[in-house]
């Protein structure tokens, strides 16, 4: 006599959906807003983003990521542990004329990140550009940075007028 196995598939369809519930959900961007004399600077910062040349772009087609307009990508470390939860970030300002209400595209940049105590973590370095699904009305400046969860300054300076962003980020 021969037996036939039967194997439901929901006791392992449970225990996967159990592990997805258990994983933690990547941390949301931090996102602030700040008003110059002149602009209005909206800061975003949140997970590291694949950067691509418009030419990159055209021949690859990715379907997300950021075309950078001018300036270059900051290395990052490849497939290497980062100490004390240092993460790759990506760090955006948008610059927004008050006056027209849209987005200036030639203006001079400068992003600075101190800690708590006032110590330069990093100056960001510049690149202008905009998201692949967004598209050059999503045009903005930064790059992508290393650091870890903690209290930080973000200082922004944008055709010569400042703003200071207190930001959290969360582990990522």
């Amino acid at each position: 006599m021969t037996g036939r196995w039967i194997v439901s598939a929901m006791p392992i369809a449970a225990g996967f959906a159990a592990l997805l519930a258990a994983a933690p959900a990547p941390a949301a961007p931090v996102k602030a807003t700040m008003e110059t004399q002149h602009y209005r600077l909206e800061l975003d910062i949140g997970a590291n983003e694949k950067m691509y040349s418009k030419a990159e772009a055209d021949k690859t087609k990715p379907p997300s990521g950021e075309i950078m307009v001018s300036g270059a990508m900051a290395g990052m470390p490849m497939n290497q542990a980062m100490p004390d939860g240092i993460a790759p970030r990506h760090l955006e300002v948008h610059v927004v004329s008050k006056a027209s209400g849209k987005t200036v595209r030639d203006a001079q940049v400068s992003i600075s990140i101190t800690d708590a105590a006032g110590t330069q973590i990093t100056v960001v370095p510049i690149a202008a550009m905009y998201g692949i699904q967004e598209g050059p009305e999503d045009w903005h400046y930064g790059n992508n940075v290393m650091i870890a969860p903690g209290e930080y300054r973000v200082l922004v300076t944008a055709n010569g007028e400042q703003a200071s962003f207190e930001v959290t980020l969360p582990a990522m």
